[in-house]
């Protein structure tokens, strides 16, 4: 006969639950490396994102590709240890500001 009690130091369902949408709320709006390059569309890469200061492995998807080495913020969380991803912007050491047209500033009267 099957026990309905679950095992010493098992995770009841609640627990899993609520675990998984935090995650999932924790996911979206980091920043990871692109590990393996994501080719586009529908076709994964890898990135690496970390999460409370532990490296977590996901396939990642982009509408563009995305070379390995580049820095990706995670937009949607598939489940599955599968994200959606776009581009996030590297600025180079020694930069001030944002290039022409992107953001001015009010003094400027924009």
């Amino acid at each position: 006969m099957l026990s309905a009690t679950r095992r010493p130091g098992q995770p009841t369902l609640a627990w899993q639950e609520h675990n998984a949408g935090v995650a999932s709320r924790t996911l979206i709006g980091k920043v990871g490396t692109v590990i393996i390059a994501i080719r586009g569309g529908e076709r994964a890469g890898e990135v690496r994102v970390l999460v409370e200061g532990i490296a977590h492995y996901y396939l990642a998807y982009a509408t563009e590709p995305v070379p390995a080495g580049k820095e990706v913020l995670v937009i949607n969380n598939r489940g599955a240890r599968q994200v959606d991803v776009e581009p996030w912007p590297t600025v180079p050491p020694g930069s001030i500001g944002p290039p022409d047209g992107i953001a001015r500033g009010v003094e400027e009267g924009l």
